[in-house]
């Protein structure tokens, strides 16, 4: 009985935490680009 509760767990959890990974993933990028976009900037100013 608690093995097929931590199965459901397994199958509720995964999709969660793939969601999470790709949050805090595409924050991080989100991120970059904030700190890239001065530069590029100023690389376009330059030109």
């Amino acid at each position: 009985m608690p093995n097929s509760i931590y199965q459901h767990l397994k199958i509720c959890v995964k999709p969660y935490t793939i969601m999470m990974i790709m949050l805090v993933f595409n924050h991080h990028q989100y991120h970059t680009i904030i700190i890239l976009l001065p530069s590029i900037q100023t690389e376009i100013a330059r030109e």
